[in-house]
């Protein structure tokens, strides 16, 4: 009687998930799902994936129970008839042939004497045993163009298409929105950087006034080099406003010492008594003696000074320019 012990691997692999072949190794079957093959055109069942594991060396007894069962021997029998299937594979594989597992696949030993399985395409899934790999094709479906539901008419040039004057348009208001940016960004670095702004941190003096002080009449100072050249302090000025006189102010000049001549520094020209009061306050707070006059609609404020010589003057000058604005400038001298 002529055994197969390789129909009682495949036999056994369709029932289990590991078969173990003592004194050789063992085959591990894992769960393997459908596979579609979009390349092929191939859609395969479920199956299982095998593998050859050499470490499995244990006996699990499953082939020699089956061959018991199948050909009805004994377990001695059985024992020996694997033994010799073992020492025959074994043999072939030294020789570097390879050995067929008929429905399982094909065992040999590389160049680095290290197992090497091949499994076949035999499907021992027993729950889609024997279903086929069904070959399949795309099925092209020409989808209709839909139809304009756009019935405005449109009057455009020959051979200008709408797309192309939609992008012209789009063109446009970049470059319209890229020039804005650009005069923006430059605005704000010339305001930044190249705007001549006051030196002096005191508020509410000089030509640029602060947010905080109103404006009743005009614009700031608007000093320039057609202004009149005021009297002198000590002569009053006539038909001066009350309401823009300030409080004990003393419009009187310094007594002259020998040697000492007299000056008047104009800071600035204002419409607003408040504004008027609050420079002459901080006038008389930094050591200096103010001086106010009235030019037309504005007041003129400013400083009276004695001074010995013009590098003390020009001294003075400086820092009244530091402290209040930089662009005082000496009136009368």
């Amino acid at each position: 009687m002529q055994i197969n012990i390789s129909a009682s691997i495949a036999a056994l692999l369709q029932e289990h998930n590991s078969v173990g072949i003592p004194g050789l190794g063992g085959f591990v079957a894992q769960y393997k799902p459908a596979q579609i093959d979009q390349v092929e055109g191939k859609l395969s069942p479920p199956s299982k994936q095998l593998t050859f594991n050499k470490n499995l060396l244990f006996d699990d007894g499953l082939l020699v129970k089956h061959l018991r069962e199948q050909y009805g021997m004994s377990f001695a029998e059985a024992m020996r008839q694997v033994d010799a299937y073992v020492k025959e594979v074994k043999e072939t594989i030294a020789r570097n042939e390879i050995v067929a597992f008929p429905g399982v696949g094909r065992l040999y030993r590389d160049y680095e004497s290290n197992f090497q399985f091949v499994a076949e395409d035999t499907n021992l899934n027993i729950e889609s045993y024997g279903l086929p790999v069904v070959q399949f094709y795309p099925v092209l479906r020409q989808t209709a163009t839909p139809a304009p539901t756009n019935t405005r008419k449109t009057t455009s040039k020959p051979g200008v298409t709408a797309a192309g004057s939609t992008r012209r348009r789009w063109s446009r208001g970049a470059t319209l929105v890229s020039i804005l940016l650009v005069l923006g960004i430059s605005t704000a670095i010339y305001w930044k950087f190249f705007y001549p702004h006051s030196a002096s941190s005191t508020p509410a003096i000089a030509e640029n006034e602060s947010a905080e002080l109103p404006r009743y009449n005009v614009s700031p100072s608007r000093m320039t080099a057609d202004d009149s050249v005021p009297p002198l302090a000590n002569k009053k000025v006539p038909d001066e406003p009350k309401d823009d006189v300030v409080p004990g102010l003393d419009s009187e000049g310094p007594t002259l010492q020998p040697n000492q001549r007299y000056a008047t520094i104009a800071i600035g020209m204002f419409g607003s008594p408040d504004n008027v009061k609050r420079l002459v306050k901080q006038i008389y707070e930094a050591g200096y003696e103010p001086f106010t006059e009235r030019v037309g609609d504005l007041t003129r404020v400013g400083v009276q000074m004695a001074y010995d010589s013009d590098v003390e003057l020009q001294k003075a000058l400086q820092d009244i320019r530091t402290k209040f604005d930089k662009r005082a400038k000496v009136l009368k001298k």
